[in-house]
């Protein structure tokens, strides 16, 4: 997942839709396969249930902004990029 994450930088970087698209489709899919990342403790060396809950949590939503990501570069499923409010 680490290679994914440098790809998705990358592609943020050089501003091409179709790159990020890509990058974060492939990224979405790295993290969707791992479902419960951080259900269990000992690869991470935590066991606090609370910590690991939050990771799961951070993990999960960054997946749903990847996939929104992928689905508004490219337009699918009528998807378009959220407007961000911008500070003064």
């Amino acid at each position: 997942m680490t290679e994914g994450l440098k790809t998705f930088n990358a592609a943020v970087t050089s501003g091409d839709p179709r790159r990020i698209a890509q990058a974060a489709g492939q990224l979405n899919n790295q993290i969707s396969a791992a479902p419960m990342m951080f259900g269990t403790q000992n690869p991470f060396g935590c066991y606090d249930p609370a910590i690991l809950s939050t990771l799961q949590l951070a993990t999960s939503t960054f997946s749903s902004t990847l996939d929104g990501i992928s689905g508004a570069a490219t337009s699918l499923s009528g998807k378009s990029p959220p407007t961000f409010p911008v500070s003064p």
